[in-house]
């Protein structure tokens, strides 16, 4: 089945099916394990499946849960695939922006920006720009050394979804909307710290 690119399209991406698709199976090869999910009953020696079952655990139990339709290590690859083959070029990122090339670059060593490395090249994902006036979101500045070293995926789940603990006329809104919003970019550093697991 060909890729629908439309919503790329009128998003005002430009990225090729084939772009998507090597970028897809590079995710994919990320995530899921080279190797098939073992069934005990045929994995354990005779032994152990004879001590488990007198331990009252039926063969049953042991068997492997069966595969979701689209397993979870697919869906991750999809998004990861989605989120990189849409992320800006630093050429891109600067057009956008309205500044050199340069700039992005340093702004990309401070850093004061967020990216991935897609084939040896940085890129920008999308979630951190302001859509209404191509520019960055105000305060992601401060925000994004943070980030630097986190997997794309945890850092698009946390920037994008609601945060029990942001409000913005008494709505729970994403790190991106608080910002968006004008809050105060001080306030995600304790997420932050939930994010990266520091007590």
């Amino acid at each position: 089945m060909p890729l629908d690119l439309a919503p790329l399209v009128a998003a005002g991406v430009d990225v090729s099916e084939g772009d998507l698709e090597t970028v897809f199976s590079e995710a994919l090869a990320a995530v899921v394990p080279p190797y098939p999910t073992l069934d005990p009953r045929s994995a354990l020696p005779a032994e152990e499946l004879d001590f488990l079952q007198r331990a009252g655990i039926s063969s049953d139990e042991l068997a492997p849960l069966p595969a979701e339709l689209v397993p979870p290590e697919a869906r991750t690859a999809s998004k990861l695939a989605s989120l990189v083959g849409t992320a800006l070029s630093i050429p891109d990122a600067a057009a956008r922006l309205g500044v050199d090339p340069s700039t992005v670059r340093h702004r990309l060593a401070a850093p004061s920006v967020y990216a991935v490395r897609a084939n040896g090249a940085f890129r920008l994902p999308l979630f951190q720009f302001n859509d209404a006036i191509d520019a960055i979101i105000p305060g992601f500045g401060e925000v994004a050394p943070a980030l630097a070293d986190l997997h794309p995926i945890d850092v698009f789940n946390w920037f994008t979804r609601e945060h029990v603990d942001l409000e913005v006329e008494d709505r729970q809104v994403s790190p991106r909307e608080w910002l968006l919003s004008g809050g105060d970019p001080d306030r995600l550093t304790g997420l932050l710290d939930e994010l990266r697991g520091v007590a």
